[in-house]
């Protein structure tokens, strides 16, 4: 149909990645949309950013399905927990250490400013605890 366009959209990481899918939806104007699918019981980020990826400083999550446990620690060991729950946003400044644990099957959106590359990620590894 004209002015109907329907495009499928691969996710952005392996197909057997235990953690679960993440798509790209990215938009021409360098904005994108990055949807993360997680497994009940499956642990995710334990890193922090520095800031150099515009969409990091700060990060913006939102939830929209399921409960995820959450785990912030800042550089001088202050360390806070908290459940997200489905409609609730969090947004975290760089050098803001992060760890999740998907309390139930849950799908996360995060809002870019600029494309991801996997080549400058600005996500630095760390071992946390959640």
């Amino acid at each position: 149909m004209e002015g109907l366009f329907i495009h499928k959209i691969d996710p952005a990481n392996a197909a057997d990645d235990p953690k679960g899918n993440v798509w790209n939806w990215n938009q021409p104007n360098r904005f994108a949309v990055t949807v993360l699918e997680r497994k009940a019981g499956v642990k995710f980020g334990g890193h922090y950013h520095i800031g150099t990826d515009p969409s990091k400083n700060p990060e913006k999550i939102f939830v929209a399905k399921g409960k995820v446990k959450a785990v912030f620690q800042k550089h001088d060991g202050y360390r806070e927990e908290v459940t997200l729950e489905q409609g609730q946003e969090v947004i975290i400044a760089a050098h803001i250490r992060h760890v999740f644990l998907a309390l139930e099957d849950c799908i996360l959106i995060e809002f870019r400013v600029s494309w991801y590359n996997r080549d400058s990620s600005d996500t630095h590894p760390l071992v946390m605890e959640v």
